[in-house]
């Protein structure tokens, strides 16, 4: 504790206190999802089920109407509407995991210096990559391209600096002691 400033901790704990924030309203905002999600997930799957069999039927007897094209087109609308309930799922899911990245504008060189070397941050690089030639021979009477001279480089200007796992549970235990 006393080999970091009143600044730091300030900084650190006021980051940890935005992530905890964000992740409980998530997790909240999950719980809700997941309640109607099983719902109307059976109400949807009950009017796929329902229009395929009505154009099953049709399809069997060899006439094609302009209803057989809206049940397709209401089938496709309920398939795409499955699989936006799984990607919200899997993308809340993916919030709560994400780290809060502290504000660099509020942070001297030498405090995250400090900081990284006391293991309570970790620097996560931001890489870029870009094409040092950018010739690409195409021979239009070729099935593939050749790349012979193709150099990317990828570098890090910039980094993001997050709170890092020690970091967290220094700034529980210390929220603890302060109980």
């Amino acid at each position: 504790m006393s080999q970091i400033s009143l600044d730091e901790f300030v900084l650190i704990e006021s980051v940890c206190n935005k992530e905890n924030k964000r992740v409980e309203s998530i997790k909240k905002e999950l719980a809700e999802f997941l309640d109607s999600k099983s719902a109307l997930e059976e109400e949807l799957k009950t009017q796929l089920e329902r229009y395929v069999a009505e154009n099953k039927v049709e399809k069997e007897n060899m006439v094609k109407s302009a209803l057989f094209t809206e049940r397709q087109r209401k089938i496709w609308e309920i398939d795409s509407k499955l699989r936006d309930l799984a990607a919200q799922e899997k993308t809340l899911r993916s919030k709560i995991e994400q780290n809060e990245y502290i504000p660099t504008s509020e942070i001297k060189g030498y405090e995250v210096s400090n900081l990284l070397r006391l293991g309570i941050i970790k620097n996560i690089p931001r890489p870029y990559a870009y094409v040092e030639k950018n010739l690409i021979k195409n021979n239009p009477d070729s099935e593939y391209l050749e790349l012979r001279d193709l150099e990317i480089t990828v570098e890090s200007e910039e980094d993001d600096l997050i709170v890092s796992q020690l970091g967290k549970l220094f700034i529980t235990a210390c929220n603890e002691k302060k109980k």
